[in-house]
C-alpha cells in the first residue's frame, strides 16, 4: 500500500495539527496527510490502519485511510478529513460539558471494545512491554512504576 509520491511536498499544503509523532497537513483535494515526523518508525501505522477499520466496523465515526505514502523521505497516510470540534476545545470554551463528554468518550470506548480486534494488532500486554523497555533505557524507575501499577491494571480485568 506504501507509494513514493513522485513530486508531492509538504510545500503549499497547510499545516492544521501535530504532536508527538505527526504532523497533519491539509490538501488541496479535501484530503489530510499525516506524515510521521523523521524520527518515528512507520511500524505503527500498519498497527492504525487496522486500528482505524476496527473502529469503523464498530460503528465509530473515523477517517478513511486512502494510502500509506513517503513524501520528502517521511512515512505518513493520506486520509479523509472529519470535519468538527475536537472535545478538548470543546470542553475549554464549555467546561460545564466534561461530564457530557466523558460519557459520550466512554460509550464509544464500549462500543469499540465490543468488537474484535484484528489479528494484526498487537496485543495491549505486547506494546505495554515494548514502550516500557523504551522508557526503562532512560528513565528506569518510572517504568517500574508504570510496570506495577499496569501489572495491577490488567489483573484487576481477569477478576
Amino acid at each position: 500500500m506504501s507509494t513514493e509520491s513522485q513530486g508531492v511536498s509538504t510545500r503549499g499544503l497547510r499545516l492544521i495539527g501535530q504532536g508527538g509523532e505527526a504532523e497533519v497537513f491539509e490538501c488541496p483535494d479535501g484530503r489530510v496527510l499525516k506524515l510521521l515526523r523523521a524520527s518515528r518508525p512507520r511500524t505503527g501505522l500498519a498497527f492504525e490502519i487496522a486500528a482505524l477499520e476496527a473502529a469503523r466496523s464498530a460503528g465509530v465515526s473515523v477517517p478513511q485511510v486512502y494510502e500509506e505514502v513517503v513524501i520528502d523521505g517521511r512515512t505518513g497516510l493520506m486520509m479523509e478529513r472529519l470535519d468538527g470540534t475536537d472535545l478538548l476545545t470543546i470542553i475549554g470554551r464549555k467546561p460545564w460539558l466534561v461530564f457530557r463528554s466523558g460519557r459520550l468518550t466512554g460509550e464509544i470506548h464500549a462500543r469499540i471494545n465490543a468488537g474484535r480486534a484484528p489479528e494484526s494488532l498487537p496485543a495491549v500486554k505486547d506494546v505495554m512491554t515494548r514502550g516500557l523497555a523504551r522508557l526503562a533505557s532512560s528513565q528506569p524507575t518510572l517504568a517500574d512504576w508504570v510496570w506495577r501499577i499496569g501489572t495491577l491494571v490488567l489483573h484487576a480485568d481477569e477478576t
